[in-house]
């Protein structure tokens, strides 16, 4: 809208843009397009929180003027605290300023449609894959985000989308995930699938491994993992899509 640009809001986002330019990512030497989008990815996710868009303003703000008052590329590189949106606009400038093509997709609520979610989508050795910065689950926004979380988060095809609004059908497509998914399983009831994620639990070399399921009840995941590790593990974290594709859980080995 052109009511948005402001002197306030253009000059808001050139002091962004030009702190961006100025911020170096620690990538390691030789780095992979793999490295360079995992290093922006965990810079966002160490630097920046998240915010709902109605704790930005002032209480006595109209709700137009609440959502107007958003300058999301601001808010997260000066303020370190957004909504989804900022911290899509945020990656994608890290990305295609550091070599690697980068897109936002957004979504809207199914049954409302309203608007959804905004995430990423970036181009690493030749494969689109999504990424979404914004903390996915409840647990982080009253904590740090941890390395479970994160991973899946980082690096999903369409068809392990996070989001339960509706996306499909935009471009470009990512039909591969990066997430490490050590073993799928059709429901909790798979047969040998206790022992198969006791194997890999125990010749995982970094103490954790995710696992998908088509469909599955916590209560029966949780008693499944009990059967694998007793009480050896410390938590469970979920990502589901309502009902479609997979359902997936990261466990952690104390």
């Amino acid at each position: 809208n052109v009511e948005n640009f402001s002197k306030t809001r253009t000059s808001q986002i050139y002091e962004a843009v030009e702190k961006l330019k100025a911020t170096k990512i620690e990538f390691p030497e030789n780095a992979t397009d793999n490295d360079k989008a995992w290093a922006i990815f965990d810079y966002i996710c160490e630097e920046v929180v998240y915010l709902e868009a109605e704790e930005n303003a002032t209480d006595s703000a109209s709700a137009e003027e609440k959502k107007k008052s958003i300058n999301y590329l601001y808010e997260a590189v000066i303020n370190g605290a957004t909504n989804c949106d900022g911290f899509a606009n945020m990656f994608s400038f890290l990305c295609n300023v550091n070599g690697l093509r980068c897109f936002e997709k957004n979504s809207y609520e199914i049954d409302t449609e309203e608007e959804g979610h905004t995430w990423n989508t970036v181009l690493i050795d030749g494969e689109w894959y999504n990424v979404d910065c914004t903390p996915a689950l409840e647990k982080d926004r009253d904590e740090k985000s941890d390395t479970g979380s994160k991973l899946m988060r980082f690096g999903f095809s369409d068809d392990m989308q996070l989001q339960t609004a509706d996306y499909k059908g935009m471009y470009p497509e990512c039909e591969k995930g990066i997430i490490p998914v050590a073993y799928s399983f059709e429901t909790c009831d798979d047969e040998d699938a206790t022992e198969k994620i006791a194997k890999a639990l125990k010749e995982s070399e970094d103490g954790y491994i995710i696992v998908s399921f088509k469909e599955y009840d916590k209560d029966e995941l949780s008693d499944l993992i009990w059967n694998v590790v007793y009480w050896l593990y410390s938590d469970i974290y979920y990502v589901t899509h309502e009902g479609e594709v997979n359902n997936m859980c990261y466990i952690k080995m104390d």
